[in-house]
This record gives C-alpha cells, structure tokens and sequence, in this order.
C-alpha cells in the first residue's frame, strides 16, 4: 500500500497544442532501439558552424572531470541550436542516487556518477554534448530530434545507458521527462521548464517511468502547488486523521492488527484522496512531518485501545523513504513508543520493496536496528517493484505482503495463483509470515488460505474504519468464528 494510500495507475490521455497533436501517454519501456543521432547540442559539427571559438568555450564550460556544464551555459548552447531552427528534444532527468550519494559518500561520488552517465549517453545524443545539474538530483540534456523520432525508443535508450552506468541496475529509482522543440517552446528556459514538468509527472506514476510533456501538465502543476501548500498547514492545524483496516488471522479469522491509513479533511474541499496527496508530500520533503505524525497518532490509538479492551492488538505504520533515511529515524519511532507507553513489541512498521531497493544497505541496517529494539518489519507491495532474492534474503523482515495486483485476479487467472503459490512457497522458506492484502471475494480467501498466507486483509472483512470504530470491533476479537468458517464452506459463487 506504499505509504497507506491506494493506487491508481495513471492513463493515457491526448491533448492537442499549437496545431498538433501529443502523444501525452505514459512511456512504457520496450526493447526497441534507435539510431545514433547525428549530431548534439555543443557538438563539433553545430560549433563549427555557430561558435567559432567553441573549443575554448566547451572546454570552460564541460570538462571531463565532471562531465557537467551550468545550467546558464546549457540555456546559452541550447539556444543557440534553437537559432539554427533545429527541432530537439529536451530530457530532464531525475535520479534519487544523486542524492543519496552526496548525503551519504559526498559530491565527489555523484559527480562520478554523472561522469559515467554523460559518456554512456554520448551514444544517444551525441559526443560532448552537455549535460547541466539543475538540482540535487535532476539532469537535463538535450539532442536533435529526428524524423523518424519516437519518445518511447528514445527514453528506452536512455534508461539502459541509465541503468548500465549503475552496479545495481534494478535498484536504480528515476524519473523522464522529455519535450519537444518548438512544439513545446522556442527558448531554452521554456523547454526545460516543461521537460520537469514532464518529469515531475513521471514520479507519480512509479519507479523507472518517463512522461511526455503536454500542456495541461501546468494545470496540474498548479494544482500540485496547492496541494502542497495546504500540507504545510494541514499538518500544522490537525487537519488529517487516520483510519484503520483489520489484518485477521486465516486460520480463525481473529484479528491480529491495525493497519493506519492517512486521511485528509481539507476545510474547503473536503475528503482529500491519499493518492492525491501522498506523493506530493514525498516530492517537497513534508513526507518527513506527516510520517512521524501517523507514528505518535497510531502508537497513541493503540494503547488506548489496549487499555479499554484488554487485548494485545498491534498496530502496523506505513514508512516513507525519505523518513527512512533520515538520520533520526530512529529516535522519532522510540519517541512515539514513550509517548503512548506503548511496547514495541505492539509496532509493526511496513516498507514498500521499491523503498528498500533504493538502498539496500542502509535499509538492512535500519531494519536490524528496529529488530533489535523488538519492533517488526513488513515488506509491502512485495513483487511490484524490481528486487531479487538475492536481496530478499539480506533484509530482516518478519512479515511478507503479497500485493493486491497478485490478488485482484487469483480466482480467474492462473498466472496470477502460480505467481501468488511461489511468492508463500519463498516466504514460509525464508522464515516470513505472509499477509496478503487486497481481499474482497470467498474465493479470493479460499485460495489464499489453500497456498497457506498466515494473515489476510481487505474489503472482504472490513473497509478502513475510523479510531472509535476499532473499540467496538475488539469487542468482539473476531469476525465472528461461524461465519469465517462459512466464507470457507460456502458454495463456489457462480460466474456471469
């Protein structure tokens, strides 16, 4: 569930700019290739013919320490193409190792890093062109569009020069976005501003993705600056809550946890979706503040709960990446415990795999540490992301989430159970527990149960219920053993 909001994969749509028409879906990554293009911004051919001291120019601008030039410098080159009326094709790319690695190794590595990146894409957009940092994270480059150009080759070109200048390619978290000269802007500035737009929509739609830009992207830019706007002052002013789903046993059908789900009321709009905020939040950092909000609210709730039923019940947090790696985790998670009076034996925290993956490393010591102190770990969206069981085996997770991508279908589709029968058969070997989400059908249960998932979760029990809610539904500890029993027994439903 990622941090506790459900997904909606984004789709496809046209929008129609400057009297033509822009293929505005989502890039879908294939095998295709495409021709070395010929020539590049800042090239050797395009200097000869625009900057007759371009020698001395690109070698103040670009050296091959650091393969990375300023962004003036790149505005000033691209420009200067754009004058030759050259069609192009701006990239802007967003790379968390970029990040990571000046936050953890120094500025040194991440130069390196582009070092590698930048002669890895000379084969795409052509030697010595530039390639400008405009952030901590974000690269931007640019290459002549040909007439034969397609986005989606041409972003699959880039992904595997991407990929291949990393050691753990499946690892690599990025966003693409990319816009087209004149169609998407005349000058430099303009086409990479709407390159990050591009970009910016990419990251909502998942790990290793690339949009094309379209117009409407700055509607929808503006209403992400809103959105986050708000979040500051939504967290300042108690405007979220939170809702919790019950994690039962597949044995009996006792209930065993809480998941806590955010919730936002916003005075003016009202009930704001998770997944409309969520990302937002992950994208300008105030991610941090909601995360250990939800810790202190859920830890809280529990203990109440505990105290007023007399019961055991555990409680499970969605965690963010960027609260992961913060140097302080762990203090803000041990602060939450001491404030409710809460056992950590009582939390249980869930990392989705493609947070994990970012850095296995440091993920692993985390996860150690939280061992330690006696709080347990889950897996989230296991099989949804790019990892391996290679790494799988390295993390000390106590719980294993089968996604409800794996779920939705199991009934109908026999790939789907294969897929679902190896991910418990791999769990159980390696010593996890297996929660699978998503349930809402008897016979979605009854397979699930038959391939032996230890604890089930979905619509079928309960959709998420509100803090007061929970004190009732303790009261009664189960769902009700007969009737779990018939959701076991019951004739197979009909298809129509």
């Amino acid at each position: 569930m990622g941090f506790s909001h459900e997904r909606t994969e984004p789709r496809g749509t046209q929008a129609t700019t400057a009297g033509s028409t822009t293929n505005t879906r989502q890039v879908r990554f294939s095998n295709r290739g495409t021709q070395s293009p010929t020539d590049a911004i800042g090239s050797a051919a395009f200097a000869r013919k625009r900057l007759p001291n371009a020698s001395a120019l690109r070698a103040r601008a670009r050296t091959r320490e650091t393969s990375v030039t300023s962004r003036e410098r790149f505005e000033a080159l691209l420009d200067e193409q754009l004058a030759c009326g050259t069609k192009v094709v701006v990239v802007a790319l967003q790379l968390a190792s970029l990040a990571a690695l000046d936050n953890t190794i120094g500025s040194a590595a991440s130069r390196a890093l582009i070092c590698k990146i930048s002669r890895r894409l000379d084969a795409v957009i052509g030697a010595a062109a530039p390639v400008a940092r405009v952030s901590s994270d974000t690269l931007v480059f640019a290459a002549p569009m040909r007439e034969d150009h397609d986005p989606e080759a041409f972003a699959e070109r880039i992904r595997h020069e991407v990929l291949h200048a990393h050691e753990q390619r499946q690892t690599v978290a990025f966003a693409m976005g990319l816009s087209h000269a004149p169609t998407d802007g005349s000058r430099g500035p303009a086409l990479i501003f709407n390159a990050k737009l591009a970009m910016q929509a990419a990251q909502q739609c998942g790990p290793q993705r690339a949009r094309v830009y379209r117009l409407a992207m700055h509607a929808e830019a503006s209403v992400r600056a809103t959105v986050a706007s708000d979040l500051r002052r939504a967290i300042d002013e108690n405007q979220f809550f939170l809702c919790y789903q019950p994690i039962v046993s597949a044995t009996d059908g006792e209930i065993t946890a809480f998941e806590a789900l955010v919730r936002w009321s916003h005075p003016e709009t009202g009930l704001i979706p998770p997944n409309a905020f969520i990302p937002i939040a992950e994208a300008t950092g105030d991610i941090v503040e909601l995360s250990r909000w939800t810790l202190r609210e859920a830890t809280r709730h529990c203990r109440s709960w505990q105290r007023h039923t007399q019961t055991g019940i555990r409680v499970t947090v969605n965690v963010s990446a960027l609260h992961l790696a913060h140097p302080d985790f762990i203090e803000h998670v041990l602060s939450a415990l001491r404030s409710a009076s809460l056992s950590a034996r009582y939390l249980e925290l869930e990392v989705t795999e493609t947070l994990v993956m970012q850095d296995v490393e440091r993920a692993a010591k985390t996860l150690r540490s939280l061992r330690t102190l006696g709080i347990t770990t889950a897996l989230d969206d296991f099989g949804t992301g790019y990892s391996s069981l290679s790494y799988l085996k390295k993390l000390p997770f106590d719980h294993l989430k089968i996604d409800r991508a794996f779920v939705r279908e199991l009934a109908i589709d026999a790939s789907d159970r294969a897929l679902a029968d190896a991910i418990v058969t791999v769990a159980k070997k390696l010593g996890l527990r297996v929660i699978a989400e998503g349930v809402e059908t008897i016979e979605q249960l009854r397979i699930l149960c038959a391939l032996g998932a230890d604890n089930i979760q979905g619509f079928l029990f309960s959709r998420p219920v509100v803090h007061e809610i929970v004190e009732q539904m303790l009261g009664m500890r189960q769902f009700d053993r007969a009737r779990f029993d018939a959701l076991l027994t019951a004739p197979p439903l009909q298809a129509v």
